[in-house]
């Protein structure tokens, strides 16, 4: 036989050199899943905590009254024609009223502004 395709002298050397990559593999996954031993030194010294500052509260801008807003009230931005919704008629008192379609604007009402010095919500 030829030299050219004897394999058999070469099973060794090819299992021998894989053989020490998975070893060199278990080594390095102990080594990072296990604790260093230097952070034994650390669990000596007392724990540090930062100081906490005290949380000031953020000011207010103070709001004009409602009434100034009277105007969206009679002339509603949201309103195609920009009428006001009609006024639900008054109801028995233990009555019980329907949640109103779905989309149906008559029935959420303008209670307030909301806003800071550079943003205003309706």
């Amino acid at each position: 036989m030829s030299g050219l395709h004897d394999n058999r002298n070469h099973g060794d050397g090819f299992s021998r050199v894989m053989g020490w990559i998975a070893v060199l593999g278990i080594v390095c996954g102990l080594l990072a899943w296990l604790p260093s031993p230097l952070g034994l030194l650390t669990g000596l010294a007392p724990d540090r905590v930062a100081p906490l500052k005290p949380v000031v509260a953020p000011t207010l801008a103070v709001l004009e009254p409602l009434e100034t807003y009277e105007a969206l009230m009679k002339r509603p931005l949201f309103n195609p024609g920009r009428v006001p919704d009609p006024r639900p008629a008054a109801t028995a008192v233990g009555a019980v009223v329907g949640a109103g379609a779905i989309g149906d604007v008559g029935q959420y009402t303008l209670v307030g502004i909301a806003g800071d010095a550079r943003t205003r919500v309706a």
